[in-house]
Formats: C-alpha cells, structure tokens, sequence
C-alpha cells in the first residue's frame, strides 16, 4: 500500500467528509477509502484542527509540513492549503520526494508564483497531479475519449458564478480537456457576482476540436450552478444536479418535417460519486510511474493563463 499525506485540513481537505463515507468527498476520504493507500498523516498549522482531524481519521497528525515530511515515509501528498500558501507548502514538501504531489486549483494566486510551482516540481522530478474534479468523473472522460477519437462537437456551453479565477477556471479547464488547446478567446461581458477582485466573464472560445464554445456567465448572489451543455454530431449531454447526473438526448425521426430531431431520452449517472476514489487511483498510477498526470502542472498553468488573460481584457475593456 502506498502512505498518503493532506495538508490542510479544510473543507475539501478532510472535513467535508466522514470516516467510512463509501463515496468520499474530500482527499483525505478519498485515500481512507482506497484499497491501494493508507491515509498515514494529516497537516494543518491550526494544531487543535490537526489533532482532531487526526483521531477522526487514524492517522497522525503534525502542525509543520516539514516536520511531517522529516519524519514520515510519504508516496503522495495533497495539498489543499489556501491558494497563497500553495508555494510555500509545495517548499516544504518537494524535500521528502513523494512519488506524486496532488493539488488543488488553482496552483498560486499570481502566474509568476504559478510558474514557480510548475518549475520547481520539474526540477525536483515530482510529478504534480492539479486536481480539476470534471477529469475525475467517468461520464467526462468518456465523452472526452469519444471526442478525442473523432466525434465531431457542433457546440457546447458552460454555465457558471464566483468569479473566472475561481469556478470560471473549471469551466476554462473543462473547454480545454474537453476540446484541445485554446486558439482564440473573446471576453464578452462581466459582472462582479462574489469577489470584488474576480468578476464572472462571459466569453466564446475556439478550441481545436470546437470551434463554438460560450462561458455563460450567471450570478452567484442569486444561486450557485454550475452546467455543460455539448452537442454532437450524433447526440446531446446536459450535466446538472451538481454534475450528478446528464440529459442524454437522442436523434429520432422527427415524423412532423422529415427529418431527424434531438429529443430526451434518459437521465443518466455520470458516476461523480466515484470522483475522488478515481482521483486516488490515478495519483496511484502516477506515483508508480503508470500514467503521466491528466492534469499536470502546464495544464493548469494554461489554464490560469486563460482566466488572466480574459479577466484582463473584460477590465480594460476589450468586449
């Protein structure tokens, strides 16, 4: 078994989530439920958070990444501190070589600190594993492998709130994973739904495998949803519920004009229940050397160079 480590024991962390949960919402249910790791160490710099999250898990608790990462045997490490101590935790981490490094988004809260991570983790010979959730659930993956192989996409939609930096980079994320590299981004509109620093931009980006793709931007001070809509050559996905469950449409004879039409045909699973248990069995197979990270460091850090840059130009203007 492999020995697993979480630092920062907030609500993605650990505390989210409880012991025995089989479908796990945090990194530390996700190794504690996994029969490939054990959960051996938790870290917060709250001391009283660490030791009670610690007895909650069965696993030692520390206070001080490096100390933990001096006195532990350690095969991968999630860090889920707060984005501006991304940096600084990875420092602390990257001396006790675990074989993978998991991290939430987004990797720093400016590019030059995001660069760094991706860098100094290259450097070390770390693989770094950047945690956008859509990559981890199944029906996603599918769909993108159906992509990938050449089903052709006519257009997709994400709705989103809370900011392009923060929900706004899983959408960016998910048009990129989904879709191929980015070839053009035009900001369309904005509104200030949450952070006072990080508006909601609409905009339409070309990928290489869409060339229609809409951010919709929606109001956070109203209701949080998140929805991809994709319609392709043969068919229709609509993911709601919180990503839970898709709309699949169908093409039928539409008897009416003569022709073929989309038309309902069932809700499906798309198995986000099993997101964080896949997320472990992929930092596994990365920290054995299996698989190269889906969403390495360059990925995200392309990422958040699209947030930046159409955060940018909505400010200065350039709709």
């Amino acid at each position: 078994m492999l020995r697993a480590a979480v630092v920062g024991l907030g609500r993605i962390g650990s505390t989210l989530d409880a012991p025995g949960n089989g479908s796990p919402l945090t990194h530390a249910g996700g190794f504690a439920a996994h029969p490939g790791f054990e959960l051996a160490a938790l870290c917060d710099s709250d001391e009283s958070r660490a030791a009670r999250e610690a007895v909650r898990w069965g696993a030692s608790a520390y206070s001080s990444t490096a100390e933990m990462m001096a006195a532990e045997r350690l095969d991968v490490v999630s860090i889920c501190t707060p984005t501006s101590e991304h940096l600084y935790t990875l420092r602390a981490v990257l001396p006790g070589r675990p074989g993978c490094i998991v991290m939430e988004k987004p990797l720093a809260g400016d590019l030059a600190q995001a660069r760094a991570v991706v860098d100094e983790c290259s450097r070390a010979g770390v693989p770094l594993l950047v945690n956008y959730t859509r990559r981890f659930i199944p029906l996603y993956e599918t769909l993108r492998c159906r992509i990938e192989s050449g089903v052709r996409v006519l257009s997709a939609s994400i709705k989103y709130a809370k900011g392009v930096r923060h929900n706004g980079s899983h959408a960016v994320a998910l048009a990129l994973s989904m879709f191929g590299e980015l070839r053009e981004a035009r900001p369309l509109g904005m509104r200030y739904d949450f952070f006072e620093d990080d508006p909601t931009v609409a905009a339409h980006l070309v990928c290489r495998r869409c060339a229609d793709v809409h951010l919709q931007a929606l109001d956070e001070r109203l209701f949080t949803h998140f929805e991809f809509d994709i319609i392709l050559e043969d068919g229709r996905y609509t993911f709601y519920k919180d990503d839970f469950a898709a709309l699949r449409y169908d093409l039928v004879a539409n008897d009416v004009y003569g022709c073929l039409s989309l038309r309902p045909a069932a809700e499906v699973e798309t198995g986000k229940q099993e997101t964080m248990l896949e997320l472990a069995t992929h930092a596994e197979a990365v920290c054995r050397g299996e698989e190269p990270p889906r969403c390495d460091g360059e990925f995200a850090l392309a990422v958040q160079q699209v947030c930046e840059d159409l955060l940018e130009r909505a400010k200065g203007g350039g709709l």
